[in-house]
């Protein structure tokens, strides 16, 4: 938490005022995150993680879930977010050809 409020009083002083709903723009940036919910806690760190990202940046995000089953059912409304899931066998390599077309 001090390095949050630090950060606050940096930006404070270099601009006058907090900026709160400021986002960074990394629109030429895609995140790119695999993904195989193994427990409640991966996919709670997932949905914080994507939440975080486009609260902070402009940015594209691209999950890529790989599994037996579907397990990761996202509930955000961004158009720049894209999911994909994979079904593979267990013990095996899998290759992707992602399209950000």
């Amino acid at each position: 938490m001090k390095a949050n409020n630090t950060y606050i009083k940096n930006l404070t002083s270099m601009t006058g005022t907090t900026c709160m709903n400021c986002r960074t723009d990394l629109s030429d940036v895609t995140f790119l995150i695999p993904l195989r919910v193994d427990s409640i806690e991966r996919k709670e760190n997932t949905d914080v993680l994507i939440n975080y990202i486009f609260k902070h940046f402009i940015t594209f995000i691209i999950v890529l879930e790989s599994d037996l089953t579907r397990k990761y059912f996202s509930e955000n409304k961004y158009k720049q977010f894209q999911y994909e899931f994979r079904k593979i066998a267990m013990n095996s390599s899998i290759k992707l050809n992602v399209s950000l077309a």
